[in-house]
């Protein structure tokens, strides 16, 4: 039953449905269940048909597991940037999500199959995120769980708090008694080779963390004339292949311990560079120079715009999508670095606006995905006062991932760009595009829909290419006619700030923090229904962008009425 609703056969179509017990004039007999005791069967034998079909076993020091979350069906994850716990659906090969089970007393510790790291403890907090630690110490309480049907495990911490699947699937602290807080241990089948070779692969990251980092930046500007390593010194430019190899790898430079061997992923870069090797547009999306913008946090404020929603961060796409597990590395050029600015990776899942973010320095950076992301650079003037004229592009060289690509106006890409893109790159299920005013998350299919490539040669009457180029420069003018009304003219030598726009509402279009958010892509990216319109359509779907965009600006024009 929910409220006065109950099961229905519906009209004996033998389909069960929800639907009310009686309706006021007519008694529904089809909603009328006769309750009968099962004979053939005992609660043992199910329970035992229960327990084969879900693969469940006891906690075992035999061979690896999977840990299954009972309320959410995802297994239990460490994150290899982060080595924060989530939970993830099982996926084959993903050794991440593969434990071994180590008996410590009366207690049991978690061990990471790729890893080789332990699950630590926190003390019992609730909500507050776990980690892996090196430390075989950290150990936990094992509880059975109260149904009887579903063997599964409680993960004690302490204070009866445990290993918990929150709702947005990171594991924190919560009571262990909760079905988000029971696990279902399986056998997990692992082909030892390939575990070797899948922590091989990870251990050469340890080859760009700690003290190692500064050794490979110290080596890297021996060779290099700039610390984003897009051109050799000319006496490195001027070798063989072979001969650059075989000098990168081995240490290099003075003083010993402050130099190391090149890794190969190292290597490969330099010749890239060195031979300008690179893929078709690889090096447009590898290599560029981030302009600064305005602090997303702080420009919303009552004293500056005041918008009635915080900006996005999304001002830096670099069309690179990363595999769970894979590492950017991110060289940057030390010039731009100025005061009262900060430069952040930041890897996005999916729609998704923000996501994790690592501060970056000048010279390399290593940047791991814990989950399939997109790949931002945030680069911010935190102080408002500064001018954007004060801090300088910077020139930012992306290795690593795959080039997905992306589509931008303000880069000068055309409607032949897209072409050409939509043909040899875009191969993700997000394609990311911007404009001056609007950075967009949006589903490739949709869009490709939206799209009448007859028109992608033809211009408007007032000059503007029609086709996805042009729907871009209509969003701008709108947002423009918005931002004049505010009356901004006199912070734009200071004001940047970028609006986002995602194709991920679970219902009507909407605006909120960091943006505007719509149930698909619509027709707002098809420039003949955008840009005119149809009979009777009351100005969507241009009304309907206005709109939302208007719930942004609207806090400083606010009229009562």
């Amino acid at each position: 039953f929910s409220g006065d609703n109950c099961l229905n056969e519906n009209n004996g179509t033998h389909n069960i449905l929800g639907w009310k017990a009686n309706s006021p004039t007519v008694n529904d007999n089809f909603s009328d269940w006769v309750l009968e005791p099962v004979t053939d069967v005992t609660k043992d034998e199910i329970k035992t048909q229960l327990i084969n079909g879900s693969g469940a076993i006891a906690p075992t020091e035999t061979g690896y597991v999977y840990l299954t979350n009972v309320a959410y069906g995802r297994v239990l994850s460490e994150g290899t940037g982060s080595h924060e716990l989530s939970t993830l659906p099982k996926t084959d090969g993903d050794f991440s999500q593969v434990w071994q089970m180590v008996k410590k007393g009366t207690k049991w510790s978690l061990r990471n199959a790729l890893t080789e790291r332990y699950v630590a403890t926190q003390g019992g907090e609730r909500s507050r995120a776990y980690t892996t630690v090196t430390s075989s110490n950290p150990s936990f309480t094992l509880t059975e769980g109260k149904d009887e049907f579903t063997p599964s495990y409680g993960f004690g911490d302490n204070n009866n708090v445990g290993l918990h699947n929150d709702g947005g699937n990171h594991v924190v602290g919560w009571d262990v008694n909760m079905p988000e807080s029971q696990w279902i241990i399986t056998k997990a089948e692992v082909d030892e080779a390939a575990l070797s070779v899948a922590r091989n692969n990870l251990a050469e990251l340890a080859d760009f963390s700690g003290a190692n980092l500064q050794k490979v930046k110290n080596t890297l500007a021996v060779y290099f004339t700039d610390p984003g390593c897009t051109a050799l010194k000319p006496q490195f430019q001027a070798m063989s292949d072979a001969d650059l190899t075989n000098l990168m790898s081995q240490p290099a430079g003075g003083a010993a311990g402050n130099y190391i061997a090149l890794p190969a992923s190292v290597q490969a870069m330099a010749l890239k560079v060195k031979n300008n090797t690179w893929g078709h547009r690889e090096k447009e999306f590898r290599v560029y120079d981030y302009k600064p913008y305005s602090d997303d946090t702080q420009w919303n404020y009552d004293q500056y715009v005041g918008t009635g929603y915080m900006f996005s961060p999304q001002t830096g796409p670099t069309g690179i999508s990363l595999k769970r597990g894979e590492a950017a590395f991110i060289y940057i050029d030390a010039n731009g670095f100025v005061p009262s600015t900060k430069v952040e990776a930041m890897t996005t899942e999916g729609l998704n606006v923000v996501g994790p973010r690592q501060r970056l320095n000048p010279g390399l950076n290593m940047v791991v995905a814990d989950n399939d992301s997109h790949l931002f650079i945030v680069y911010t003037i935190t102080d408002p006062r500064k001018l954007l004229a004060s801090a300088p592009a910077l020139q930012i060289h992306i290795e690593g991932g795959r080039v997905n690509g992306y589509f931008d106006i303000t880069r000068g890409h055309t409607n032949a760009d897209w072409l050409d893109m939509e043909k040899t790159l875009f191969k993700d299920q997000v394609i990311h595009m911007k404009n001056k005013y609007y950075q967009f998350n949006m589903d490739l299919a949709g869009v490709k829909e939206q799209l009448n490539r007859s028109e992608f040669s033809k211009t408007d009457v007032d000059g503007t290419p029609m086709g996805i180029e042009g729907v871009l420069k209509r969003w701008d003018e709108l947002v423009k006619c918005e931002r004049d009304l505010m009356g901004i003219d006199q912070y734009l030598d200071r004001f940047n700030c970028m609006l986002s726009a995602s194709s991920s509402s679970k219902g009507n279009p909407y605006a909120s923090t960091y943006g505007t958010y719509y149930p698909g892509v619509g027709d707002y990216l098809n420039y003949q229904r955008f840009t005119r319109g149809t009979e009777n359509d009351e100005g969507a779907p241009i009304w309907v962008v206005a709109h939302e965009t208007g719930h942004i600006h609207q806090k400083a024009i606010n009229m009562a009425g």
